[in-house]
């Protein structure tokens, strides 16, 4: 399910605390996916813009992260996002908040 954050905070965070075990095996999954509510429009006024990291700029509106234990997620809240299914049975860890001012 696609979520936003708190109408009014103006930041969403995630740390992950223990990161199940997906970060040493990929085929886990559990990504936490980002996707840009504007769609393709950024590419139709700056085709050289995208997610740091995608060398294929045709799809750049859905990015994901893989977790890693320890590691801290900022995004504007307004971002949809969504966690990919996990097939892994280890417990995972993560505290979600937000920023509002």
């Amino acid at each position: 399910m696609h979520s936003t954050h708190t109408p009014g905070a103006f930041w969403s965070s995630v740390y992950y605390v223990d990161d199940g075990g997906i970060d040493a095996d990929p085929s886990l999954g559990g990504e936490l996916e980002f996707m840009d509510p504007r769609g393709p429009l950024p590419l139709m006024y700056a085709p050289h813009l995208g997610y740091v990291g995608m060398s294929d700029l045709s799809d750049t509106h859905v990015q994901w992260l893989r977790p890693r234990c320890g590691r801290l997620v900022m995004f504007p809240a307004w971002l949809m996002h969504q966690v990919r299914i996990y097939h892994g049975t280890a417990e995972r860890i993560s505290v979600a908040f937000n920023l509002t001012l």
